[in-house]
């Protein structure tokens, strides 16, 4: 089970996010991490979207994956615990003063059912990792209310939140005939994929060449690297170049 997709607030799918209470977490700046037990009691473990095996563990999720082989007895059938898992304090972009303890931040599980937050503090303690910073619970009527979270220190320390995720448990919406919980995400301006354009142009021609323009953001770039990177696939070396632009056009679509 892959981690679902978390859209901008204000995306079209989850306009509603605040019809009911919603849990505000930091945006840590991490690797996505996944581990966990089929219904049949098989054990898996991953990146964002793909599987990483014993015998062939990648040199950068070694801490994390060391880690959890440890819990493997304590994990029940069909759990699947999502991290963020950070290497060093500079893992990708911020510069943290510390790593999360044993380099993981459990943001969230599946209990075979359904994601249960409730459960998560408690998980996180019995396999000693840490558990991500909530920064509110509650009716909100909007982003604004929630906009000056965006000033806090990062509970890793040093720098400030990268941005903030919410979480609304109670809707959802369709995606491809799929039933998804209403989460979004809320990052600083300067860790925006795309830029606010201003369209000065009412031309047909100009309002286009606006909107291709704002997709044009080293923030995208940098993400582009940062997934490949994860998944082993980066020689870092002009041969590279192929491989990113595919993952730039199907993060764009």
């Amino acid at each position: 089970m892959k981690y679902p997709k978390i859209l901008e607030l204000g995306a079209t799918p989850i306009l509603d996010i605040f019809k009911h209470d919603v849990i505000v977490e930091e945006k840590v700046d991490g690797s996505l991490f996944r581990f966990g037990k089929t219904k049949k009691g098989e054990f898996f473990m991953g990146s964002k979207s793909v599987d990483i095996y014993e015998e062939n563990i990648p040199k950068m999720f070694k801490k994390a994956c060391d880690n959890v082989l440890s819990l493997k007895h304590k994990i029940p059938n069909g759990y699947i615990f999502f991290c963020e898992y950070l290497e060093k304090p500079k893992h990708n972009v911020l510069v943290y003063e510390r790593i999360p303890k044993n380099n993981l931040m459990l943001f969230e599980l599946w209990d075979g059912e359904k994601f249960n937050f409730t459960a998560r503090d408690k998980w996180a303690k019995d396999f000693e990792i840490e558990a991500s910073l909530v920064l509110f619970k509650g009716i909100i009527k909007s982003v604004d209310d929630i906009e000056h979270l965006l000033i806090k220190e990062s509970c890793l320390g040093k720098e400030k939140v990268e941005g903030l995720i919410v979480k609304n448990y109670r809707d959802f919406y369709l995606l491809g005939g799929k039933a998804q919980p209403m989460f979004g995400k809320y990052v600083r301006e300067q860790f925006k994929e795309r830029h606010a354009t201003e369209w000065k142009t009412k031309t047909t021609k100009g309002k286009l060449e606006s909107y291709i323009e704002s997709f044009k953001n080293e923030n995208r770039w940098m993400k582009a690297i940062f997934h490949l990177r994860d998944e082993q696939q980066l020689d870092f070396d002009p041969r590279d170049i192929g491989k990113l632009l595919k993952e730039i056009e199907g993060d764009i679509k």
